[in-house]
This record gives structure tokens, C-alpha cells and sequence, in this order.
């Protein structure tokens, strides 16, 4: 090989390598690529939390402000923790739960359930603005928008309850969404498929007794507690109305001529009363055919009129003529007395000598 040919291979093998670190430097280093946007964040918590991905296999250390995915799940034993949805929704879970964090917007529109509870015991509190809050369970499904309930579940009674503690909530059975029960602030309902019921129950009023200590373990802020507790009193101080209207007094008159005798039995007489009634007593006391006499003994006795007891009181100078009527009367009995006692003695001397 010609030596100017060789100098010219090794000048541009060398300036190759000199300008090589160059071209390094100047590449843009490959990003990671990003994952799937969690579906919460978790707020806070305290005590024994376990966090399970998706598949269960893996188990996620808890930390403060930490993502968890959707599909995760969530097993709390003696403690507490505080969820932040990405919806705007915030989930307080209590111990000796268990939940799951589903896909929510798996069809794109949102439409899916927020969280799965399969045990235990939630508060549920829907953001401002937000979209409408839906928790299930293994028998109901339970909606909440722009309010804040309390969602419990009983797995061995298989027993779905719903505490609406601000606005309003609704309780449905999730293989039958067409009948729901809406309960208001302070109300609750409850859907128990050992009952065989197939329609949550009615609203009822909740106690106040009952609602704090499920605040307390849920870990609600005192502002939220004073407001349920609220809620709560407001809803049972409510009473029914007992009259709708003042009618005047021909009205009031033509009525009772209607009517005829007013009454405030819930049971009107019948003539089948008295044979129901001998049926129950004979059934109560096993055939005894003294049965009504042992049930109702006290009927057909009269009690005589109630006695009262008069207190007199004497001033310093009626004492004297008080003290001289007690003497009188002592001396009369004993006068009354002693021919009585004379003739008694008197009749067993005689009956000694004979």
C-alpha cells in the first residue's frame, strides 16, 4: 500500500475517535415508558395495610401520597386508611375491610363502579362537581352524588347497609336496579338476602348512638362527625303531622254527624272478636278451661275507692287541747273496756268452780 494512502486511513481513524464522544453526548437518552395513570392516591393510613396488585400476586409497600392502580386491592386489619379517587372522590376505609379498586371507565364514558367492598365498612364522601359515587358489594350496589354516606357490608349475614350522612343516598339490589331506596340525611336502609328480601328496606331513622362509634373507627374528620351527628338529630326530632287544617265549626259538626261516635281505637269491635279471643286463650294456656281466669284473673274485681291520707297541723296552742281529746278518749275506752273485762272474768271463775 502506498504510504500517503496509509497516512490519509490513520488521520481518519483517529479524527473517528476523537469525534465519537461528541456524538454521544449529543444523543437524547431513551425515556422510560410511562405507565397507566393510578386510580387513587393514598392520603394516609396507620396500622396493618397490605396493598395487592391486580393479579394478587404482588404485594405493593404503603407509603404516603403513593399512586395505587386500578384492579389493586386494599386488606386493612387493625387500622385506617384514606383515599383520594381520581374522580374527586375520597373513600375512608375502616378495619377488618377488604376492597378492590376497579376500572371505572372501562367503556369510556365512566360508568363503572368506583369501589368494590367485599367486607367491612367505608365512608364514602362525593366531591363537589363530581360525577355521581357508586360503591357495590357482593348483593347491592349503592349511589351517592354530591353527598357523603356510610356503606357497610356483613359477609355472614349477607347483609348491604347504606347511612346517608349529608344530602341523599341510594341502595339498590345489583342483580335488580330498577327498585331503589333513596334515604335521606340521618337515614338508613338495609337489603338482607338470609331474609329472603329481594328490595332493600325502608328508610329509617338512625341513633345516634349507633353513628358515632362508626365514625370514630372510620377516622372522619370532628367537622364531618358534628354535621352527621346533626343530621342524624335533626332526623329523629322529625315528627309527623297531626293536623292538616282548622275547620270551622259547621264543618266539625257535619263530620261527627258522618262519623257518628269518634274513636281512637286502631281495632273496631266485630262479632268474630270473641271467638278469636277464646282461640288465642286456648292456645296460650294449652286447652285449660280455666284459661281466661288465669290471663285475665284481675277481671271483674272491684277495687275500693283509693284512701287518702290527711296531714293536720297544730299551732303551739291547739297542742294543749290536742293533748286533753288524746286523754279523753284513752279514759272513755277504758271505761268502755273493764265491764267487759269484769264479765269475762267473772264467767271463768264460774266455769273453774263448776
Amino acid at each position: 500500500m502506498p504510504r500517503p494512502l496509509k497516512i490519509n486511513i490513520t488521520l481518519f481513524l483517529l479524527l473517528s475517535a476523537l469525534s465519537g464522544p461528541s456524538w454521544a453526548s449529543n444523543a437524547t437518552p431513551a425515556r422510560p415508558r410511562p405507565g397507566p395513570a393510578p386510580c387513587a392516591v393514598l392520603e394516609d393510613f396507620m396500622g396493618r395495610i397490605e396493598i395487592l396488585d391486580e393479579s394478587r400476586s404482588r404485594m405493593i409497600q404503603p407509603t404516603l401520597h403513593a399512586g395505587v392502580s386500578c384492579g389493586s386491592w386494599l386488606s386493612i386489619e387493625d387500622g385506617w386508611a384514606r383515599l383520594k379517587h381520581r374522580d374527586g372522590h375520597r373513600f375512608h376505609i375502616g378495619p377488618q375491610s377488604f376492597v378492590q379498586l376497579p376500572e371505572n371507565n372501562a367503556d369510556g364514558k365512566f360508568a363503572g363502579d368506583h369501589l368494590v367492598l367485599f367486607r367491612g365498612q367505608i365512608y364514602a364522601d362525593s366531591g363537589i362537581g363530581a360525577n355521581e359515587l357508586r360503591v357495590i358489594t357482593a348483593n347491592a350496589r349503592s349511589r351517592i352524588q354530591q353527598g357523603a354516606a356510610v356503606v357497610l357490608f356483613n359477609e355472614k349475614e349477607e347483609e348491604s347497609q347504606v347511612i346517608a350522612l349529608e344530602n341523599s343516598a341510594s341502595l339498590e339490589n345489583r342483580f335488580s336496579p330498577t327498585k331503589k331506596m333513596i334515604v335521606k340525611a340521618g337515614e338508613s336502609s338495609t337489603l338482607n338476602f338470609k331474609l329472603l328480601r329481594v328490595v332493600p328496606s325502608g328508610a329509617r331513622a338512625v341513633s345516634v348512638s349507633h353513628l358515632r362509634p362508626v365514625l370514630s373507627d372510620l377516622r372522619v374528620s370532628g367537622r364531618d362527625q358534628e354535621y352527621a351527628i346533626r343530621n342524624a338529630h335533626r332526623r329523629l326530632n322529625r315528627k309527623f303531622a297531626s293536623v292538616f287544617g282548622e275547620d270551622s265549626g259547621e264543618d266539625k259538626k257535619q263530620s261527627s254527624a258522618k262519623k257518628g261516635t269518634t274513636s281512637y281505637l286502631r281495632h273496631r269491635s266485630t262479632k268474630m272478636d270473641s271467638r278469636l279471643k277464646k282461640h288465642w286463650v286456648s292456645r296460650m294456656t294449652a286447652g285449660e278451661p280455666a284459661g281466661e281466669e288465669i290471663l285475665f284473673n284481675n277481671k271483674g274485681k272491684r277495687r275500693g275507692p283509693a284512701g287518702r291520707i290527711e296531714i293536720e297541723k297544730y299551732s303551739h296552742a291547739q297542742r294543749g287541747t290536742a293533748k286533753n281529746n288524746d286523754e279523753i278518749e284513752r279514759q272513755r275506752l277504758i271505761q268502755e273496756l273493764t265491764p267487759a273485762q269484769v264479765r269475762a272474768g267473772a264467767t271463768g271463775e264460774a266455769s273453774e268452780s263448776n
